[in-house]
């Protein structure tokens, strides 16, 4: 009997350290929780402000290339009215809503010189053409026939589709096609063969 009252009295002993033992947990449990419940808020206000700095520079961004861009545009608008004004005249109009890359394109080839045009101007000639001198007797069989000279306008099949999109615009530019702009490189090719 006094084994039983041991045994109960152990087991007493043993309930309350497993129930002390818990409780320690518990606590441990629940300090860990609030810790990483600050941890997290941390985390989310930080996260806010990088939200809020993204914002502020995407904003600042936009603002400059805004500005970047008026700037083009009256650089542009200065190279088009200084064109005008040496006589060369656009027939192209720019679209009211570009982009930054596109206003800096148009710019640079508005900047760019012009060639002459070799029609624009007759071709007078130096001295007065002398006559014939006669020539001498070749045989026949001596002079090959020339081989036609193409010009760079003139291009096989084969020469086109190695070019560039930028050369057959170029090519198609000076044949007088029209909506060659807007053409992919297979639709120039077809249309300057035809």
């Amino acid at each position: 009997m006094a084994r039983k009252k041991a045994d109960k009295k152990s087991d007493k002993k043993s309930g309350a350290k497993a129930k002390a033992t818990s409780t320690d947990a518990a606590a441990q449990a629940d300090s860990a929780a609030r810790s990483a419940q600050k941890a997290a808020a941390k985390a989310v206000e930080a996260a806010k402000a990088a939200v809020a700095e993204a914002a502020r520079l995407a904003k600042q961004a936009d603002k400059a290339a805004r500005a970047k861009v008026r700037d083009l545009e009256r650089s542009l608008d200065k190279l088009r009215k200084r064109g005008t004004a040496d006589g060369s005249t656009s027939t192209r109009a720019e679209p009211a809503d570009t982009t930054p890359e596109e206003a800096t394109a148009a710019a640079r080839a508005a900047a760019a010189p012009q060639p002459a045009a070799a029609e624009s101007a007759p071709a007078v000639p130096k001295k007065p053409a002398a006559a014939p001198k006669p020539a001498a007797a070749k045989p026949a069989a001596a002079k090959q026939p020339a081989a036609p000279k193409r010009s760079a306008t003139e291009a096989s099949a084969d020469d086109l589709a190695k070019k560039t999109v930028a050369e057959l615009r170029a090519i198609a530019k000076e044949r007088g096609l029209t909506g060659y702009s807007r053409m992919p490189k297979a639709q120039l090719v077809e249309a300057l063969r035809g």
